[in-house]
């Protein structure tokens, strides 16, 4: 039982060390997407910069106390060679290095390609990828979720989205990099 909790303990640290990361990058990205009329509340930005601040501080406490519990040594011994050469030699490892390698994807194309076409796209690929329905399916429901999520932050929410004018690497132009 002490094992458990000292590897839960590890696995916390881990996870903390991701999400603080992950915090950081989605709040500095938001930070640098365009601001209309010199407000950041009205800004495409604003959200995720909510959720990266959220994102570090919820890492702040977790890791917090995770250390409490002793998590800097178990997470050192779950990353040892030995376990990560076990982990990515699984073909669960392998799935997900292509789902990522498709986001990575989605995430370049963003802003060169319409918004519900690279979408659409992402989404399809991702669905016949994890045979998550048979192929008419993933079009149908792909489909429809890009124009429903394009018509509610797009006419519901007012928020300006990518209609493909950036090329090469829109999203680049959009942030002002």
């Amino acid at each position: 039982m002490n094992d458990d909790r000292s590897k839960m303990a590890g696995l916390d640290v881990i996870s903390a060390v991701v999400l603080l990361v992950l915090g950081a990058a989605m709040t500095y990205v938001s930070y640098t997407m365009r601001i209309y009329n010199k407000s950041l509340v009205v800004s495409p930005g604003l959200f995720p910069m909510i959720l990266g601040v959220l994102f570090m501080l919820l890492a702040a406490l977790l890791g917090g106390l995770a250390l409490r519990r002793g998590g800097r040594s178990a997470a050192a011994g779950l990353l040892s060679l030995s376990r990560l050469a076990a982990c990515c030699s699984s073909p669960t490892f392998y799935r997900g290095v292509i789902v990522l390698g498709l986001i990575v994807v989605y995430v370049f194309l963003f802003g060169t390609i319409h918004f519900v076409a690279v979408t659409f796209l992402y989404l399809t690929g991702t669905f016949l990828y994890l045979r998550a329905m048979r192929p008419p399916y993933c079009l149908a429901v792909a489909a429809i979720a890009a124009a429903v999520v394009y018509a509610v932050f797009a006419y519901g929410f007012g928020i300006p989205v990518p209609n493909g004018s950036g090329w090469p690497f829109g999203f680049l132009l959009a942030t002002g990099a």
